[in-house]
């Protein structure tokens, strides 16, 4: 856990750091006006400072895909439950088993007492783990007439994938279903 804590805060300080191409640390006497001019065409332009930014954040995603790479490689497998999500019939949480790396099993439950709610989830959910284990991701394929439960079945994979290291955080935005 200390690994993944570690690279994130590396990837941000990467991200935050200012650019300092030629940042001058010495304290600037005062100029006169006449030479305002050429001390403006010095600063960095925004073009400059975009390459900058991406470099940055390519050496960010960089530093995360090997924190990650890492953290599969310790990652000897289990049972990984993930947040549990208010939809608007009641909460959906998924819990998935990880061997080698890869998602062997995922569960979808549900605490809703509406008859056709029920109805709904008990037709959606066996397709939605059959479609998690054969992609091992939370892109999955949405299900006419179950729009509602399967938000909330995918963000809470996606909480259960990142705790598993097999994904990042963000990947799927977590909401109000």
């Amino acid at each position: 856990m200390r690994r993944p804590l570690t690279a994130l805060l590396a990837a941000a300080a990467l991200l935050l750091t200012p650019p300092l191409a030629g940042a001058n640390l010495k304290p600037k006497a005062k100029k006169k006006r006449a030479h305002a001019a050429s001390t403006a065409a010095k600063l960095p332009t925004a073009a400059q400072l975009a390459a900058e930014q991406a470099q940055r954040v390519a050496q960010a995603m960089l530093l995360l895909e090997q924190q990650q790479a890492d953290a599969a490689q310790d990652l000897g497998g289990g049972s990984f439950q993930g947040a549990s999500v208010e939809s608007r019939y009641g909460p959906i949480q998924v819990t998935i088993s990880v061997a080698g790396g890869k998602v062997t099993d995922c569960k979808g439950t549900w605490d809703i007492d509406i008859p056709r709610s029920i109805q709904i989830d008990s037709a959606a959910f066996p397709l939605l783990q059959t479609d998690c284990v054969s992609t091992g991701t939370a892109k999955l394929h949405q299900i006419s007439g179950a729009t509602l439960s399967v938000n909330a079945y995918i963000a809470s994979l996606q909480s259960a994938l990142v705790k598993a290291h097999l994904s990042t955080v963000g990947a799927i935005e977590l909401g109000p279903y």
